[in-house]
C-alpha cells in the first residue's frame, strides 16, 4: 500500500523526476502516523510535499522551490521541514499543520558563500556592571 501510494504521488506531481540513488534514499522521504502520510517527492526545479489520507487520497500538497533534506512529525500535529536553496548557499526550517497544510512559520538559516573566508568570533564573555 504504502509502495502504491508513493508511486501515486509521484505520477500525480509534474515535472522531470530527479534521479536518486538508492544508496541515497531515505526513510525520512515518508512519514506515517495514525490517520496520514506524509511524501516528498523530488524534481530538477522543485519539491512536492504532499499528505494523503489512509485511505490513499490525496489531502494536500505544498511545492517546494527549496530542496526539502527532511521532515520530522511532532505531537502528531506539527511537521518540521529542513531545506535547502537549489543553490546551496541558504537552509530553511518550516513549520507545518499536519492536518491542513497550513504554513506556520519558516526561518531562513543561512550559510556562508563558498570561496569566502569565514571567521570563528573570538570567545567572549559578558561583564556584569
Amino acid at each position: 500500500m504504502i509502495k502504491y501510494l508513493c508511486c501515486m504521488a509521484l505520477l500525480m506531481t509534474s515535472g522531470k523526476a530527479a534521479e536518486i540513488p538508492s544508496s541515497e534514499y531515505s526513510s525520512e522521504l515518508l512519514v506515517v502516523n495514525k490517520n496520514l502520510i506524509h511524501t516528498i517527492s523530488s524534481f530538477d526545479d522543485v519539491d512536492y510535499f504532499s499528505t494523503f489520507l489512509n485511505s490513499g487520497d490525496l489531502l494536500w500538497e505544498i511545492p517546494f522551490n527549496s530542496q526539502i533534506l527532511s521532515l520530522k512529525l511532532y505531537n502528531e500535529g506539527l511537521l518540521y521541514i529542513f531545506s535547502k536553496q537549489r543553490n546551496g548557499r541558504a537552509f530553511y526550517l518550516s513549520c507545518v499543520e499536519s492536518a491542513t497544510g497550513k504554513f506556520l512559520w519558516e526561518k531562513p538559516i543561512y550559510s556562508p558563500i563558498p570561496n569566502l573566508p569565514v571567521k570563528a568570533l573570538e570567545e567572549t564573555t559578558l561583564e556584569e556592571p
